[in-house]
């Protein structure tokens, strides 16, 4: 156990500005990378948005019914 706390100490102070190591088989991104990586999932977050809107739309009167019931 002292090992590990150790060996993670002495990466810190060895220069590496203390970053931690990621997950195995995870590799540095570039800035661009990151600004697509970003873009794909704010494309994903807005077609979620459009498809619950769809839905909902679908059942707008179920809907206005079932909320409705607490004012009746």
């Amino acid at each position: 156990m002292d090992e590990k706390i150790d060996d993670a100490s002495s990466s810190l102070s060895n220069g590496e500005e203390g970053l931690a190591e990621g997950p195995e088989g995870d590799t540095p991104m570039s800035f661009w990378d990151h600004i697509g990586e970003l873009r794909m999932r704010l494309i994903r977050a807005a077609l979620g948005v459009i498809f619950g809107f769809i839905l909902c739309f679908a059942f707008a009167s179920d809907l206005r019914e079932f909320l409705a019931v607490p004012l009746h």
